[in-house]
């Protein structure tokens, strides 16, 4: 079974009164969590669980994924009917380690994230030292070694990978 990674969607600006950990969405970055579930839910992506790093944006991002995910595909539960499961170590800075501890029970999953920390990720589960940075809301499956296809926002389809970084 793949496991998925996704970068949280966009936030608000980092700013003096808010602390970076309590950054929430943007309201398009709202709009592009929503849209990629229900896009994964056309396209009958099958989601085992949904865990997301502690930081407030990730998330937000990971409970409209699944809201997203639920609206469109039956198989995914009914609307909010899906819990976001948090793991601290999907939080900015920490190390991978834990994540690759616990991977073997997270197959299946959506992991919400941040950047550097998704591509370190990414790139030790596909031994690409140099993966690709996630873009905001970018989502990726991972199986048998490599990454198999990404979506963006507003893309129609999976992108479809050989190998990631030619």
């Amino acid at each position: 079974m793949p496991v998925y990674l996704m970068r949280h969607a966009e936030a608000v600006p980092e700013a003096m009164s808010l602390a970076d950990e309590s950054r929430y969405l943007s309201d398009s970055g709202r709009a592009a969590a929503l849209a990629m579930g229900e896009a994964s839910g056309r396209l009958g992506i099958a989601i085992a669980a949904v865990v997301s790093s502690p930081l407030v944006r990730a998330v937000q991002t990971a409970e409209l994924v699944a809201l997203g995910l639920a609206s469109v595909s039956p198989s995914q539960g009914t609307p909010g009917s899906r819990s976001v499961r948090i793991h601290e170590s999907l939080a900015p800075g920490r190390g991978t380690r834990r994540i690759f501890a616990d991977l073997a029970e997270l197959e299946g999953a959506l992991l919400v994230g941040h950047e550097p920390s998704l591509s370190a990720l990414a790139g030790q589960l596909t031994s690409e030292p140099r993966f690709a940075a996630f873009e905001k809301a970018q989502l990726v499956a991972l199986e048998g070694g490599g990454a198999t296809w990404t979506l963006l926002p507003g893309d129609r389809e999976p992108r479809r990978y050989g190998r990631l970084n030619r």
